[in-house]
């Protein structure tokens, strides 16, 4: 599995529980990654990109884990000040993220 493949996956770990209060959120989430441009942000042969994209991907699960509607603000927050890159790529990536799911 590709790295960039496994932060999205990370990604819609954590937004199932708003996806079963809101049937079109998982919808709208997909369109808004689409019209946004996400896509990999590593080439192949990049292994210090892929490493930082799979560094960010655990991030994600961990931040999601134990999230409910009632702490959503708590994940953003956690996402907000651990799951940041110094790579642009790997940023560009993370900021379509949040901007996908929180706002």
């Amino acid at each position: 599995m590709k790295v960039f493949q496994i932060i999205i996956v990370a990604l819609f770990a954590f937004c199932v529980v708003k996806a079963q209060m809101d049937e079109s959120f998982y919808d709208n989430i997909q369109d808004c990654l689409m019209q946004n441009g996400l896509k990999d942000p590593c080439s192949q042969t990049d292994l210090i990109c892929q490493n930082e994209a799979n560094r960010i991907g655990v991030c994600l699960q961990q931040c999601s884990e134990g999230v409910t509607l009632q702490n959503m603000e708590i994940l953003k927050t956690c996402i907000l000040s651990r799951c940041q890159s110094t790579l642009p790529e790997v940023q560009n990536a993370v900021n379509i993220i949040i901007k996908c799911h929180f706002y």
